[in-house]
């Protein structure tokens, strides 16, 4: 396995368990489970760091070897059922005594995704109020199964013995736009993801940002009560909508450029060194 020396991250547990032991007490060890804020853009594409993950795989401080599970498009409920959710329980179990984070990003798909944001949308009639456009019994039910999601995620945790802490994010507050994902120069293209249902419901562009900024806060909020909550141990949210990004930070209409997922790495690091045992600290690393 002399092929994975300085490997800092990898997709197998069997890769894992050898990173595990050869840099044991001298890197963090990191599970991320997520969706394209991990994992943007597609795989086949190369370049500078791209999306959160990347970002914290080639940071020094802490140095960490990273099993990566995420997957582009996933949604929180997807990965805390079926064969992901056992796949959970396997990791957890398997490496109970050895992670140090889980980092996980989920949520947003669920929310803004080609099934869902329709769904959640009241057709135009007149309203004022960005908030009179959201059908709110549909989205009070996806928001509870969101929570429900992440709920399971540290019940799983818990049910195998893990004590490692689980570090999420809140995402940003996007603008709606036209702005699809380009690639290739424009040989490979993708459609914008909330405007165009927006739209389709008639909804004014003068309300749509209003809209996604109220949907993703009362998502933010429904994290935050799972970390108040005195039941729950070892659950941290960064709330990254707070972070200063600005226009030139988006790359398309949800999914930041390398310079703006390099903010939001940044917090999501100051949280995992603050969480990270002094043994492995940045003179311990190797």
């Amino acid at each position: 396995m002399e092929q994975l020396e300085g490997k800092r991250s990898v997709r197998n547990q069997g890769d894992f368990a050898w990173l595990i032991e050869h840099y044991r007490g001298r890197r963090l060890a990191i599970v991320a489970e997520g969706d394209s804020w991990f994992g943007y853009p597609p795989p086949w594409l190369i370049g500078p760091p791209s999306n959160i993950l990347d970002h914290i795989v080639a940071a020094d401080d802490p140095r960490s070897i990273t099993l990566r599970l995420e997957r582009n498009g996933d949604e929180a409920l997807e990965m805390l059922s079926g064969k992901s959710k056992q796949q959970l329980f396997e990791i957890f179990t398997r490496f109970k005594d050895d992670i140090d984070i889980l980092l996980f990003s989920g949520g947003g798909n669920d929310i803004v995704g080609a099934w869902d944001m329709p769904f959640l949308l009241e057709s135009y009639s007149g309203q004022t109020n960005p908030i009179d456009c959201v059908r709110q019994e549909r989205f009070e039910r996806k928001l509870s199964s969101i929570e429900h999601a992440y709920r399971d995620l540290v019940a799983i945790r818990d049910d195998t013995g893990c004590k490692c802490p689980i570090v999420t994010h809140t995402y940003a507050i996007p603008k709606p736009s036209d702005r699809g994902a380009v690639f290739l120069g424009g040989a490979i293209r993708f459609p914008s993801w909330v405007k165009p249902y927006a739209d389709a419901k008639r909804i004014p562009a003068a309300l749509q940002h209003g809209i996604i900024r109220y949907l993703l806060e009362r998502f933010g909020g429904a994290l935050a009560s799972i970390e108040k909550d005195g039941s729950i141990e070892r659950f941290h949210v960064v709330d990254t909508q707070q972070l200063p990004l600005v226009a030139n930070d988006w790359i398309d209409e949800i999914h930041l450029t390398s310079a703006g997922f390099s903010k939001v790495a940044a917090a999501v690091l100051e949280k995992i060194r603050s969480l990270a045992a002094p043994a492995r600290s940045p003179g311990a690393v190797g």
